[in-house]
């Protein structure tokens, strides 16, 4: 997003001024910007302006990439990526669909945590049967850990369930309101697979919903805390 984005228009709550940021100002990084961060109560975003250019749609994402090759489709268009993004998304219960009660959530509950390379190695070294989680480099030299992989081996699979609460049957990152579940019910059940994988590895998971109305809230801090 941070690549096409040309300015984004917010009104300043302190002033009540309408701003035009310009992409350098908005603090852009990992499912993370200036409005969720520091500013996050300051701004409030009333348009976003693209800068697009003529040609080939972007297929570079792993997922879009093994799906249009499954389809055969060897010269995408933007009709096909669309296609293609739809059809991955829903696969993991990620597009809105009455029939699909794993629909009903807020998409991936966690980010991907960013550990130490030291903290990287204990993770390997920890689990002997599979060699450890996928690991990425990040640009800053630490290494990213897909937080599914961690919740999954934290006793907590697919379709794990409680109450009205569970984790969605397709993706392990989505908490699933199965059947008329509070916030109050979502936010424990949130926080009970937080401390599951704390336990397990070690790890701090980060929340990436934003949750309003539950300043002071126990559970609601903890699952904002990166670590301790």
């Amino acid at each position: 997003m941070s690549d096409v984005v040309d300015r984004v228009t917010v009104i300043d709550r302190t002033t009540g001024c309408l701003v035009r940021l310009a992409p350098d100002e908005c603090g852009f990084g990992y499912r993370s910007s200036r409005f969720k961060g520091a500013d996050r109560d300051r701004f409030l975003v009333t348009g976003v302006t693209f800068r697009l250019r003529p040609g080939r749609p972007q297929t570079a994402y792993p997922d879009i990439a093994r799906w249009l090759d499954e389809a055969a489709c060897r010269s995408p268009t933007l009709s096909d990526v669309r296609t293609a993004v739809l059809a991955v998304r829903r696969r993991k219960g990620m597009v809105l669909d009455p029939a699909d009660v794993d629909s009903r959530s807020v998409g991936s509950f966690f980010m991907n945590p960013v550990v130490s390379v030291e903290r990287a190695a204990e993770l390997v070294a920890r689990d002997t049967e599979t060699g450890g989680p996928p690991r990425f480099a990040t640009a800053d030299g630490r290494v990213k850990v897909p937080a599914a992989w961690l919740i999954e081996r934290s006793g907590c699979p697919r379709g794990s369930r409680d109450g009205r609460v569970r984790i969605s049957s397709k993706h392990p990152l989505a908490v699933v309101n199965a059947a008329g579940a509070t916030a109050r019910e979502i936010i424990d059940f949130a926080a009970l697979i937080k401390r599951r994988v704390i336990d397990a590895w070690g790890v701090w998971l980060q929340s990436e919903p934003v949750f309003l109305g539950c300043e002071g809230d126990e559970a609601a801090v903890f699952l904002g805390k990166a670590g301790e």
